[in-house]
């Protein structure tokens, strides 16, 4: 694990993932992440000058999957007339996009999401 839940609610200030789900949802991040960068990432990141951020994108990523996984496909509810809008299911491909775009906002000035070839 990476970016344990102590950095997660104190750096980044997030509050949507509980800790009980912080693990199992942070892995899968953090293998997304590497995913996007190419493998770029499975190295250690302690002092690269952009573990800060890759540790932001991920805690970001982990609220986006909780986000997912705990509405399903419910758009809005209303107790009060009692009425519940469904939104149509986000395929897994505009999910992944939206998990890229995530890790492109924190990461793509830092090279590790370029999909050239590095001349090192």
């Amino acid at each position: 694990m990476r970016v344990d839940y102590n950095f997660y609610v104190e750096s980044f200030g997030g509050s949507q993932v509980q800790e009980s789900t912080w693990l199992s949802l942070e892995l899968k991040a953090e293998k997304r992440l590497e995913h996007f960068s190419f493998g770029r990432t499975a190295c250690d990141w302690s002092e690269k000058d952009w573990e800060q951020n890759a540790k932001y994108a991920i805690c970001e990523m982990t609220e986006a999957m909780q986000k997912r996984e705990a509405r399903g496909n419910i758009s809005s509810e209303n107790n009060d007339g009692y009425s519940v809008s469904y939104q149509t299911e986000q395929t897994e491909e505009e999910f992944e996009s939206r998990l890229y775009q995530i890790a492109s906002t924190y990461l793509m000035s830092g090279g590790l999401l370029y999909m050239g070839v590095d001349d090192e």
